[in-house]
Parts: C-alpha cells; sequence; structure tokens
C-alpha cells in the first residue's frame, strides 16, 4: 500500500509568523483527521493511503489520477476560516499545507470564508505546458541586467480578462508552478530541468517588461496560452520547494546573449510545441542525464544556465578582524570560531539587500562538507543546497589557485588533484567530475 504525507503549517497572513492553537481538520476519501497547531504553527503530519507511484511515472496514463484527494479546513477564534479542497498527496512525497489566517476584523477584498479550490493537476487533465514563444522581439525600457526579483505580480486570467492580479514571493510562484505543472514523483534532474524552464520564462517575462509595454499592470498571467500554470493559494509539494530554493538564482540563457531564454515547454503528449517535453524529460533523466544536458537536448547546445549567487557569498567577511584575515600563520581555535561567524554573518547582511535574498541557501551552505563535518550547521549529502555544493568546489578551487597573504597560487593541476582526492567527503561527488571535466574543456579557467 502507498502513502504520502500532508505537512501542516499554519501562518499568520503577510507577517509570515507561525500561529499556535489553529485546529485543522482534514477529510478524505473515507478518512477524516484533526490536528492542532503548535508554537511553531505546525501540526503532526496527517499520513494518506495513495494510489501506486507507477501511475505518475507512466505518461498513457489519463484514467486514473495518480495522486489521493482531500481537503482542509483551517481555523482559530478572531480569524478567517481557510478552506481548500482539491488538496493533491502524491505517494511516497511531502505535501505543503501552510493556511495563511487573516484576523477578523482585517477587510478583505475576496468573499467571506470562500474556499481555495485546487483543480485537477494540468499534466493529468492536459491543459499544462507554456505559451508560445513571443513572436516579437520586445527591449527592456527599464532594466539594464538580469535581476531575481523579490516578487512577481501574476493576472489571474488571460491578459485582457478581468481578473484579478496577485503579487506573490517570486520563489513561492515557482515552487507553485511547478507543484501545477509536473508530477513530484519524477527523477530529481527531471524536475530540475522543468523549474529551470519556468524560472527562465517567468524571468524573460519580466526582463523585457512584455506586460507593462503593453499597459498592463502585471509581470505575467497564470494562462497557459500565454505564459505558464499558477493555481493562487494551493498547496505545494515539499521537494518543488525544496529544488526552487536549490537553482533560484539561476535561469537559462542563450550563448551570446543577455535576456533570459523564454523557454517553452509542452506535455508531449496531449499537446506538442517545439520547445522541452515534460513527459520527455522523464525518459532522459532515466537514461542519465542531468538537467542542463535534458535543456540542450531540447534548446541546443548553445543554451547555458547562468548563475550569480558566488558574487556575496564571502560578504560577511567584512565583519571579521584584519588581523585574522591577513595571518599568515595557521589561525587559534579561538581565530577559526571568529572565522566561521562569517557565513551567518554574510546571510544577515544579504537580508537586507533588495531582491537579493535567494542567494542565502547558497551562501549558508558554501562551508558545509558532503560528509557532515562542515560548518555552520553540520548538513551532509543532498541535504546541503545544490548551488552551495557547486558554490563549495568553486569557492576550494579559486582559494587553492589563487596568490593570498599566506600562500603562493598553487597549479591548476594541483587543485584538480585536491578535488578529486576530497570527492564525497569535502565536495559532491559527481560535481566534482563535472568541474574538472569543464576545466579540462577550457570551460573553466583561473585569470
Amino acid at each position: 500500500m502507498a502513502t504520502g504525507i500532508l505537512r501542516i503549517q499554519a501562518f499568520a497572513a503577510r507577517q509570515s509568523s507561525p500561529i499556535e492553537g489553529v485546529t485543522v481538520n482534514v477529510s478524505g476519501d473515507g478518512f477524516t483527521a484533526t490536528r492542532l497547531t503548535d508554537a511553531e504553527g505546525n501540526a503532526a503530519d496527517v499520513t494518506l493511503t495513495t494510489p501506486a507511484c507507477a501511475l505518475s511515472l507512466d505518461e498513457n496514463n489519463t484514467t486514473q489520477a495518480p495522486y489521493a484527494v482531500c481537503s482542509l479546513v483551517a481555523s482559530k477564534p478572531g480569524y478567517r476560516t481557510v478552506r481548500i479542497q482539491g488538496v493533491q498527496v502524491f505517494p511516497g512525497q511531502v505535501t505543503l499545507a501552510q493556511p495563511e489566517m487573516i484576523p477578523g476584523t482585517e477587510e478583505i477584498r475576496d468573499p467571506l470564508n470562500a474556499p481555495i479550490i485546487i483543480p485537477p493537476h494540468s499534466l493529468f487533465t492536459g491543459n499544462g505546458g507554456s505559451g508560445p514563444t513571443p513572436a516579437l522581439a520586445c527591449v527592456p525600457r527599464v532594466l539594464d541586467r538580469v535581476i531575481i526579483p523579490k516578487n512577481i505580480t501574476v493576472h489571474l486570467g488571460r491578459p485582457a480578462a478581468s481578473a484579478q492580479n496577485v503579487t506573490v514571493s517570486f520563489r513561492r510562484y515557482i515552487a507553485n508552478v511547478a507543484s501545477s505543472e509536473v508530477y513530484p514523483t519524477w527523477p530529481e534532474q527531471a524536475l530540475r530541468a522543468n523549474i529551470h524552464c519556468q524560472i527562465s520564462l517567468a524571468l524573460n517575462r519580466i526582463y523585457t517588461e512584455w506586460y507593462p509595454s503593453k499597459g498592463y499592470t502585471f509581470n505575467i498571467t497564470n494562462s497557459t496560452s500565454y505564459d505558464q500554470y499558477y493555481v493562487h493559494g494551493r498547496t505545494v509539494f515539499d521537494v518543488m520547494v525544496r529544488l526552487t530554493d536549490d537553482i533560484f538564482n539561476t535561469y537559462l540563457r542563450k550563448t551570446g546573449t543577455v535576456n533570459p531564454y523564454y523557454s517553452e515547454y509542452c506535455d508531449g503528449k496531449s499537446v506538442t510545441c517545439p520547445g522541452l517535453k515534460q513527459w520527455g524529460t522523464v525518459t532522459l533523466a532515466n537514461q542519465g542525464r542531468n538537467a542542463l544536458q535534458i535543456l540542450k537536448y531540447y534548446y541546443g547546445n548553445d543554451i547555458e544556465i547562468i548563475r550569480d549567487a558566488g558574487l556575496l557569498h564571502d560578504i560577511g567577511k567584512i565583519s571579521i578582524p584584519e588581523r585574522i584575515l591577513q595571518k599568515t600563520s595557521k589561525l587559534t581555535d579561538e581565530e577559526y570560531a571568529i572565522m566561521k561567524t562569517h557565513v551567518e554573518n554574510s546571510t544577515k547582511m544579504i537580508r537586507y539587500l533588495p531582491d537579493m535574498d535567494y542567494v542565502i541557501p547558497a551562501v549558508v551552505g558554501h562551508h558545509e562538507r558532503y560528509d557532515g563535518t562542515g560548518y555552520p550547521r553540520g548538513l551532509a549529502g543532498q541535504n546541503i543546497p545544490y548551488m552551495a555544493r557547486i558554490l563549495t568546489i568553486a569557492d576550494c578551487f579559486d582559494a587553492m589557485t589563487a596568490k593570498r597573504p599566506y600562500k603562493q597560487a598553487l597549479s591548476v593541476e594541483y587543485a584538480v588533484n585536491e578535488l578529486e582526492k576530497n570527492s564525497g567527503t569535502q565536495f559532491d561527488p559527481v560535481l566534482v567530475k563535472k568541474f574538472v571535466e569543464l576545466i579540462h574543456e577550457g570551460k573553466i579557467s583561473i585569470a
């Protein structure tokens, strides 16, 4: 028997602070459960019986939904009741329900206690994918470089339709689109390829100011005839949140261009298109291809993934005394303890930089070790954010091949040997192999 988990955390709307004492009633096919949130806003997990995982991996399955469906009602005296219907729980996966509790005295535009209704998954119904590649170019009026925004404004309908505009965190927007477009049971590299597309398509709309240039007051729509699918208020899947956090500071670009690539995609079954085929990513991932290889398969070998977290990872070192930074001999235990504080200091500083908090997962983890002996949190393996694992390798390579006050620059050959020697202990072995390949191909070099 297959099972999945519904995980609940209640928040105060617009404040993101947890709320204690929220009663959450969950009901589904033949079952009910009641949970109460604690001081952290968390409630005990609800385990649901689900269909077999094979259904969500079968592109020809059009008859049986590959997930269990339930509803929840979150209530607390003094707050408006939150009702969410159509919650999807997949086998072996965690669905995150985060009801936003609004004080009863606060005026809101939405009808009192109107439920959030999550429609059947778009991949199952065959109405997902993205809008076609824009036929006309659009020159940015304001932006001169690509910026990962903190928020995005979504029009809940076709561009000219009379529909609500909602402004949400860009990070939450992408996790929502990913949860609405593809199944969480898919191989990780397939999911990463799809999320890269979703990020890049949205950033293309923002960078080109596609809708504002036409007089609209939003950045993107939730219509798949024009853009990509977003279901306001829906529950999301934990794996989509985790992967979004890992690759949030990335976008796709064609070599020699500046703008984020408009990464058109479709399911490849009920809908065809010139771009990425969602079901095809599963096949390619099962063949052993990584996300970039999958993206190159569909968009060409000149597609590249752009990242910009590295520039801020050591900003916290400005709080470290110069005598420690410039010391030529081994640091004492006390000095090393002070040096390690630069990671947390970096994240504290970045939180005050507008629209840059997306780099925090990479920054906070760049001194973690693959074997779990790093700092500041002792994370290990896949629990270290993906971008942090990349940054760790790049940071150490730079440290070895650059001249420092306490040492001469080491050769590239020596640095490569050290990376390979510490593969699987300090570094992610898969990423080390790829990093070394890029060095041998001449795509990574020292100035």
